[in-house]
């Protein structure tokens, strides 16, 4: 994320950002409804998230915004939301996010996502529900 955020810092304003991290996998149908949904960001100003299981299996999606122990959506909830709906916090595996280039990201035990969200109250978030992403996590026994 800082290295990502050098390059957009050395812009003024705001501008719209493709988060995705590496581990994010992306099937071959969900390519239109990206850029659907970001057709629809931008016409709305609304920044979007998708729904993906974090390492533990839970939704990365979260009910309120806190430093730690945020409740995450459960499969269920997340199935009853309606497109676009609004929810308090993700993570930055995969966002389209309009944010200002010269907000500086830091980060601690809470992680860069969950402080973007807490230092910018303002800010809000919609969940792209259409949108079928997988995460891929190694996972190391010793």
């Amino acid at each position: 994320m800082n290295q990502v955020r050098s390059l957009l810092q050395k812009e003024k304003g705001n501008a719209w950002v493709l988060w995705l991290d590496s581990d994010i996998i992306l099937q071959f149908e969900s390519y239109l409804k990206i850029a659907e949904a970001m057709r629809w960001a931008e016409k709305k100003n609304k920044s979007w998230t998708a729904n993906y299981r974090m390492a533990n299996g839970t939704s990365v999606l979260m009910k309120q915004r806190t430093l730690y122990n945020a409740e995450h959506y459960t499969d269920e909830e997340v199935e009853q939301l309606k497109p676009y709906a609004e929810i308090a916090m993700t993570g930055f595996g995969f966002a389209y996010i309009n944010m200002d280039l010269e907000y500086r990201f830091r980060a601690d035990e809470a992680g860069e996502d969950v402080n973007f969200f807490l230092d910018n109250p303002d800010f809000n978030i919609y969940l792209a529900k259409d949108i079928s992403i997988g995460h891929s996590k190694s996972v190391v026994f010793w």
